[in-house]
């Protein structure tokens, strides 16, 4: 599946991958400033 995937798409999978997992570490942690 990844390798049918050109360099940019999978940069971007990649990219929103990160989003994702950070959002939901944001979620799970409260707010530290």
């Amino acid at each position: 599946m990844l390798n049918r995937l050109t360099p940019r798409k999978a940069l971007t999978t990649l990219r929103l991958t990160k989003q994702g997992a950070l959002k939901r570490l944001e979620m799970k942690t409260p707010d530290i400033d």
